[in-house]
């Protein structure tokens, strides 16, 4: 069995930044936050958590929110050939996506 990297590291804590704003960190924060939210939607919810602990951060980011929110990337990219793997009494599934593998749980709750 093989585990995988876990989106946001159990020691993370959550500090305001006080510095003064830099606008063009700013702006490539706020778009690789916006589109992780995009992915939370169907696919991506095992990194729903982390996502919104950076959504904190978005009116002034530091360069370590930033790096949190690449790190982030990185995990999709190394975890998207991963799949759920259920084995019911009835039947085995494989769930590609998050979607699928709640339609997996309810089918099995039948």
């Amino acid at each position: 069995m093989c585990y995988a990297p876990i989106p946001l590291s159990t020691s993370y804590y959550s500090q305001q930044y006080t510095s003064p704003i830099d606008h063009v960190l700013q702006k490539k924060f706020q778009m690789l936050v916006k589109f992780l939210l995009y992915l939370i939607l169907g696919t991506c919810l095992d990194i729903a958590f982390a996502v919104i602990q950076l959504i904190w951060h978005t009116t002034n980011p530091s360069k370590n929110y930033l790096a949190k929110a690449l790190y982030i990337c990185w995990y999709l990219a190394k975890t998207q050939n991963y799949a759920l793997v259920y084995k019911g009494n009835s039947k085995l599934g494989v769930a590609l996506l998050s979607t699928e593998a709640k339609y997996i749980a309810l089918s099995d709750c039948s």
